[in-house]
């Protein structure tokens, strides 16, 4: 699972909202995503990554990444059973 911060999240769907909104006003958007709702996205963030860490705990083929953080090659790697590339992450 990738994740990343809930506060960086959210400021992601916030903007998405506002670009949804000029869309719309410029008629190239005809969609229901203009609302933003803090309090409900960061509810569904925690319960969303909450039943995937309930749902994957303990199994071996569960790998929750941070994209944000410094992020390496090794878990991934060791997941997969490959040898980390020389390249950056």
């Amino acid at each position: 699972m990738q994740t990343r911060p809930c506060n960086e999240w959210i400021d992601s769907r916030r903007r998405h909202v506002k670009r949804n909104i000029a869309r719309r006003q410029a008629g190239t958007y005809d969609g229901s995503f203009l609302i933003v709702d803090e309090e409900g996205w960061r509810n569904e963030w925690h319960d969303h990554v909450d039943r995937a860490r309930r749902y994957f705990a303990g199994q071996v083929n569960f790998l929750e990444v941070d994209l944000t953080a410094a992020a390496e090659w090794s878990s991934l790697c060791t997941l997969l059973d490959l040898p980390e590339p020389s390249v950056p992450f």
